[in-house]
This record gives C-alpha cells, sequence and structure tokens, in this order.
C-alpha cells in the first residue's frame, strides 16, 4: 500500500475515533465516515467495508506498553505491572476519548464475537504477566483470572459510566491499588 492509501486509513481511523466517542456505534453510519473524512462511499469501501471492521481496528490502539516484550527483556515484574495499570489509569481519566461505549453498542447490536480477540489478548497478556511475577518471586502465589476479570470488567465500567456521570479520580486510584494489593507480594497501599 502506498504512502496516499495509509495516510488515507489513519484519517479514517482518526475520524472514526471521534464519531465513535461522540455519538456510540448506533448512531454513526458509513455515510457520517465518509463526510468526516472527506471520502466518497467508494474512496472508504475501498479501505474499510463496515463501519464494525472500522471500530474493530481502533480497538487494539489504546494499548501502549508491550507487557510480552517487557517480560522477554526480563524488566521487574512490579516495574511492568506499575507501567501497565498506569496506562489503564490514564485511560480511565479520559473518558472523553473512549470506545467503550460504542464497543459495547457494537456488541449488542450485531451479536458478534469479535471482541473475544481482544478478551483473549488482554487474557494472555495478564496470565504471563502474572506467571512471570510469581515466578520472579515478585507477586503473591494467585490465579491470574479472578485478578484479571476483577479489574478488566472494572476498568471497562469506569470507561463507559464516565460518559454517563463523572467518576471520581479517586476510585480510579482505588481499582488501581486493589489490584496491587492482590497481586504485588508485600504491597502496602499508597493511597
Amino acid at each position: 500500500m502506498g504512502e496516499k492509501g495509509k495516510k488515507t486509513i489513519e484519517r479514517i481511523k482518526n475520524e472514526s475515533l471521534k464519531l465513535f466517542v461522540e455519538r456510540g456505534y448506533k448512531d454513526v453510519s458509513m455515510q457520517d465516515i465518509c463526510n468526516a473524512a472527506g471520502l466518497s462511499k467508494g474512496g472508504l469501501y475501498r479501505h474499510f467495508g463496515s463501519k464494525a471492521e472500522i471500530l474493530l481496528s481502533l480497538t487494539g490502539e489504546e494499548r501502549k506498553i508491550d507487557v510480552l516484550a517487557k517480560i522477554a527483556n526480563k524488566e521487574p515484574a512490579v516495574q511492568i505491572l506499575n507501567e501497565y495499570l498506569d496506562e489503564f489509569y490514564q485511560n480511565m481519566l479520559m473518558s472523553d476519548k473512549s470506545l467503550a461505549y460504542a464497543l459495547f453498542e457494537y456488541a449488542t447490536v450485531e451479536k458478534e464475537n469479535a471482541l473475544l480477540a481482544k478478551d483473549d489478548k488482554d487474557s494472555l497478556t495478564w496470565k504471563s504477566l502474572i506467571d512471570y511475577g510469581i515466578k520472579t518471586g515478585e507477586f503473591n502465589d494467585i490465579d491470574y483470572e479472578p485478578v484479571m476479570h476483577s479489574f478488566l470488567f472494572a476498568y471497562r465500567g469506569v470507561r463507559i459510566w464516565s460518559r454517563a456521570i463523572e467518576i471520581d479520580e479517586d476510585i480510579i486510584k482505588s481499582i488501581i491499588e486493589n489490584v496491587k494489593l492482590m497481586v504485588v507480594k508485600n504491597y502496602r497501599r499508597t493511597y
């Protein structure tokens, strides 16, 4: 794909992100995306077959920390966890940039399991990190699934509800602290 095509895809994704964050999934049409990106329908369909495809292309972009690479580099597990949780913390503070509501609508409208791949990736990341921390002796010997599920559901809940109500930053801090209390050996609450 040429440079022009890559720039067009980025423009489509940037404009779609704004629309999905502002309106959710149901209230955005391919025509809305065409208008926002300054493209004809043919120009848009050359790159994406549906608004679902566009939305799903945006879902992995909120994660910047490559946990698996950090594990491979043998960075301390507590440091990786802190960076990973800080990324979630920052995302929870940015309710105005959240795709959570659009993804919720997508799941209820499309009745599709495409989001399960995202859950599988999150699950692999959490399992790898917790197993690594247990192996290095930095984490408690725990089952990663209850920790991961309780955290991710709290995270997603904050992201969705923050569209309707203001979520106090202290609530977000307590969610992060509780994960550290469950996972990190001898962790003392700092908040």
